[in-house]
């Protein structure tokens, strides 16, 4: 099969790689769609502390595909089915798997981040319990392929505790971001106030159902928060670009009592936030890693409410070209939303 390894940081090579076989438990999916991911481009980084020369790794970890074949002992699949793939797989063993945390598993085993091999590959066996498939067929292969994001969404919104009647503002309009105002308006938010630096995010965070659009660089973001909120703000305000900038500005529209959910992935590994404004205000903050085993609950709400998230796919490559499309994508090139790798038709 081909698979596109990464092979030192921002050098990319498609190979020949055996074709895997499912064992117990698993099926043998064909991959047909990968999202690029924004945390993709961590792997360009010269300074990525994994030695891609001796140990290539394959990148991918947003996918759909199609059952080929099933290993023993598994039910309530059958060769045909279009899946959803979960990247990540837990233990099942330790302390944060067995108290509901299963995300921060110690031993996490999670698609595309080393030593994992991803989905940038033509093939996968893979445990059928970490595919989620969609009987209604109502949900196309990049539908299914967007689960995952909307998976992070779901986390978010359960980390906040967020109820029916609530405001909230969502600064970072890519593809988490999106999938997070989609689901924040189907879920029950009364009002939700979208930020990017790019004004062309605009058109898409309305259509996913944001009411009002800033630019934090130029607008006034109190002002945003009074209109979306009330004059205290809005009551959870979800930080998804990974940038110190849109925490504080993310801050600057929370109510006094209300949440903060850092959602992004900085670079940075060290971030200074205005402690007087959280103090002051009493917000409190929760931190999102990944999903939590919300893939299943992404598929029923994508379904029923018809959200239309494959819409948000404005590049699609190939393997061939893939390697091309993660640098344009990493460097927000074309008005890139959401960029898509269709491995196979």
């Amino acid at each position: 099969m081909k698979a596109l390894f990464l092979i030192a940081p921002n050098r990319f090579e498609l190979r020949d790689a055996p074709a895997p076989q499912p064992g117990p438990g698993e099926a043998l999916v064909a991959v047909r769609r990968v999202g690029l991911c924004g945390s993709d481009r961590h792997y360009l980084r010269p300074d990525y502390p994994w030695d891609f020369s001796r140990a290539p790794m394959i990148l991918g970890h947003e996918g759909a595909g199609e059952i080929v074949a099933l290993g023993p002992d598994v039910a309530g699949l059958r060769p045909g089915d279009r899946v959803a793939i979960d990247p990540a797989r837990p233990c099942r063993r330790c302390e944060p798997c067995h108290t509901g945390h299963a995300n921060c598993c110690e031993s996490m085993a999670f698609l595309g981040y080393p030593p994992t091999p991803g989905l940038l590959r033509e093939f996968i066996a893979y445990p059928a319990e970490c595919l989620a498939s969609d009987p209604s067929g109502a949900l196309s292969l990049e539908d299914l392929m967007m689960l995952e994001p909307l998976a992070i969404a779901l986390n978010a919104m359960d980390l906040a505790g967020f109820r029916a009647g609530w405001t909230a503002a969502v600064f970072g309009c890519g593809a988490i971001g999106l999938t997070l105002i989609a689901a924040l308006r189907a879920c029950g938010a009364t009002a939700v106030l979208a930020a990017d630096v790019r004004d062309y995010k605009k058109p898409w965070a309305e259509r996913y159902g944001a009411g009002i659009f800033v630019n934090p660089q130029r607008d006034d973001l109190e002002a945003a928060a009074r209109a979306a909120g009330g004059d205290g703000g809005v009551h959870v305000a979800f930080e998804c670009a990974g940038t110190v900038a849109a925490q504080n500005h993310a801050l600057r529209t929370v109510r006094p009592a209300g949440q903060l959910v850092l959602a992004g992935i900085n670079e940075e590994e060290q971030v200074v936030l205005d402690l007087a404004r959280l103090r002051r205000r009493e917000i409190a903050i929760r931190v999102v890693r990944r999903a939590n085993e919300t893939v299943a609950r992404a598929l029923a709400l994508a379904v029923r409410f018809n959200l239309g998230l494959a819409e948000m796919i404005t590049h699609t490559y190939t393997l061939e070209t893939a390697e091309a499309g993660l640098r344009s994508f990493a460097a927000y090139e074309g008005g890139v939303v959401k960029a898509c790798v269709t491995v196979a038709p």
